[in-house]
């Protein structure tokens, strides 16, 4: 799957041939980014842990097992935006083991595809 559509980023001074010259992607919509991320949690290896992440986990006693329970039963709650990035990030929201956890996701795009870095997660 694809992002809506491409938009060229032209830095001032630089060419479309430049190394900085960048394309960035609109971002999926409310749809498209809950398809992925149910996709994500068929396939964990395509969900990172940010370092802030994983401390806040250890912090707030959040299993990874909840975090993956957002990625397929979580509805959005916030987003999906274009970050300063150019990730596609939102908030999902999920009930799971008698808690309300929120997880906030970045979608990125790399040459070997698409995966997901969970930036935080908190009990509302």
């Amino acid at each position: 799957m694809q992002y809506s559509s491409l938009i060229p980023l032209k830095i001032s001074g630089m060419s479309e041939h430049s190394p900085s010259y960048k394309f960035f992607y609109m971002c999926l919509s409310a749809f498209e980014a809950k398809r992925k991320l149910r996709e994500f949690a068929k396939d964990t290896g395509k969900i990172m842990l940010s370092k802030h992440a994983r401390e806040r986990m250890f912090e707030r006693k959040i299993s990874f097992k909840q975090i993956l329970c957002c990625f397929e039963h979580g509805d959005i709650t916030e987003g999906p935006y274009l970050d300063i990035r150019g990730d596609c990030k939102l908030n999902i929201t999920v009930r799971t083991a008698g808690e309300i956890i929120t997880t906030t996701v970045a979608i990125r795009r790399n040459d070997d595809g698409e995966f997901s870095i969970v930036v935080t997660a908190f009990i509302e």
